[in-house]
């Protein structure tokens, strides 16, 4: 539970204005990069509930974002831009 609070408390909305904004994740494991793809699904009790899964695309300002603010290197950035980022 606490992961998943962190990993929620760290994602990256599509839309900084928007409370219930679709949001990305990043998971570092010994192994690799994880990412998560975070989406709005409710409000419960007065709080908006999300839900993540494993993301199969991460839009490039997202990664642009995680690279900015240090949680991917310039070279993990670059190879996820490739490999996967989507212009948004």
């Amino acid at each position: 539970m606490a992961e998943r609070n962190e990993l929620l408390e760290c994602s990256v909305p599509l839309d900084a204005e928007d409370a219930s904004s679709r949001r990305f994740a990043l998971r570092r494991t010994t192994q690799r990069l994880e990412f998560y793809d975070v989406k709005h699904t409710g409000i419960v009790e007065s709080e908006h509930e999300f839900h993540g899964h494993p993301a199969t695309w991460v839009p490039t300002q997202i990664l642009r974002i995680l690279r900015d603010r240090g949680d991917l290197s310039a070279a993990e950035y670059k190879k996820c831009a490739q490999g996967f980022g989507c212009p948004p």
